[in-house]
Order: C-alpha cells, then structure tokens, then sequence
C-alpha cells in the first residue's frame, strides 16, 4: 500500500491537500495522530512510518516545519497506536489467556491512547515552536 501512494501521487496529493486546508500548528499538533492511525490500520509502528513519513515530510516542507521534529511525532504515534491496534490486541488477549476480552482491552486502553496522542501533539507544537 505504501508503495502504491508513493508511486501514484497520493502522498503528494494528500500533503497539498493537508497542508492547503491545516494551518501549520494544526498539522504538527496531528500529525502524531496520523502516526497513531497508521499503526491502528496496519498494527506495526515500522508499517506505519513505512506508510505516512514520506506524507508527513512533504507537508511539514509545504509548511516550513522542522521535517525531523514532524517525523518524530509520526513515530511516536505509531509506537502509540500500536496500543489499541486489534491484531496486536488480539494477540495480547490470547496470550494472556483471555481470548473473548478484545472489546474490554480496547475500551480500558483507548482513552490512555488518546491522552498519550494528545500530549505528542502538544510536545510536538512546543518542538516546532522552540526549533526555527
């Protein structure tokens, strides 16, 4: 998949889009959340840096953003993400023995995820921010 939007343009598109409708603290603010929902779609943090970096450089260049603090936040949302991704949820369920219990593990870990995304994004305004 990530190599079908390199190759087609959909990065490209995607990040003139992004970058023409989100003003740029916007963007760095959520761009731990496209990382997060990378790692949800595909539950691997690599996959999903695989997926979104190369979209997230190009905008955080249409928005003359620091490139390494917005790629940073994508990883950290993919490490984020990986929490609440049902493959590795499932996996952790029957490992521990509790197969069936997939609904209660997600519920009990989305709000953590999302308190843990929310703070990426504000440590990644206050990065973009600091760095020029």
């Amino acid at each position: 998949m990530a190599q079908i939007m390199n190759h087609s343009g959909q990065n490209d598109v995607l990040a003139l889009g992004i970058a023409a409708v989100a003003p740029a603290m916007a963007f760095a603010f959520l761009s731990g959340s496209i990382g997060a929902l990378g790692a949800f779609m595909t539950s691997s943090s690599t996959s999903s840096n695989v997926l979104f970096s190369d979209l997230q450089q190009s905008v955080a260049e249409l928005k003359g953003l620091p490139e390494a603090g917005i790629i940073a936040a994508q990883s950290s949302g993919g490490a984020i993400g990986n929490a609440i991704a049902p493959a590795n949820v499932v996996l952790g369920a029957s490992t521990a023995g509790i197969a069936g219990q997939e609904g209660a593990i997600i519920r009990k870990t989305l709000p953590w995820t999302i308190v843990a995304v929310v703070l990426t994004g504000a440590a990644t305004m206050l990065l973009v921010w600091l760095i020029p």
